[in-house]
């Protein structure tokens, strides 16, 4: 459901809509929608209320967090089950044992820094904060 309310707010991104217009959207009480904008607000959304005018989201939070991924996401499987963090030694060693604790295909290990990265033939793979996408995805290829 907040991934919802994010999305009006960033079709809306700059325009104030209503708390009334939102909870008809989505079928739900006013309450409910103002629980989910002070979540959005805790999130690091900077989001304006304003009587009588409604809500308006300012600004995104700088973070990569799973709720920031999804709402962009348009894929089938890839990336609906997210794994976030701020720093990992490798996403890829992570990926590996989401795969065998039976985690599903398209699960995604994202990491804003890796400490000990590998690419290649495990090579190492230099990825430091703020300077790429450091992420491994767990594919099951049906291959016969």
């Amino acid at each position: 459901m907040k991934k919802t309310v994010l999305q009006v707010l960033l079709e809306h991104q700059g325009e104030y809509v209503s708390g009334e217009e939102i909870s008809d959207l989505l079928q739900v009480s006013r309450t409910a929608v103002w629980k989910h904008i002070q979540s959005l607000k805790e999130a690091g959304y900077k989001i304006n209320s304003s009587s009588g005018k409604g809500y308006c989201l300012l600004e995104r939070p700088d973070l990569l967090t799973p709720l920031e991924i999804k709402t962009g996401l348009k894929t089938e499987f890839l990336g609906h089950n997210l794994l976030c963090y701020t720093t990992l030694d490798s996403t890829n060693e992570t990926a590996k044992k989401e795969a065998l604790a039976d985690a599903p295909e398209g699960t995604v290990v994202v990491a804003e820094q890796q400490q000990q990265g590998k690419g290649r033939l495990e090579r190492n793979w230099f990825s430091p904060p703020e300077l790429g996408l450091w992420f491994s995805v767990i594919l099951r290829p049906q291959i016969e």
